[in-house]
């Protein structure tokens, strides 16, 4: 428990269900962005390479502390991907 007196898997279901929001509410915006350009091409590949590039950064924003050596998390990669933390 934690001082919102919910346990481990709760908060993790929740932050997963916010991070999945998260996703869909961006690609959402993204679509409908390119649709109100959709008829000037260099802006709408301008505006397309932009939202390439913040979903690299936000990529890498997820995957860089599970990879790096700077917070010691990869070892504990197990084969089907998923991480096993001892607490």
């Amino acid at each position: 428990m934690n001082e919102t007196g919910q346990d481990q898997n709760t908060i993790e279901a929740e932050v997963l269900q916010e991070v999945e929001s998260s996703r869909e509410r961006f690609e959402s915006a993204a679509g409908d962005l390119i649709k109100i350009i959709q008829e000037d091409s260099q802006v709408r590949n301008g505006v397309e390479r932009i939202i390439e590039c913040c979903m690299t950064m936000t990529t890498g924003y997820i995957e860089w502390p599970l990879q790096s050596d700077r917070y010691g998390v990869k070892k504990y990669v197990q084969e089907d991907g998923s991480f096993l933390i001892p607490l």
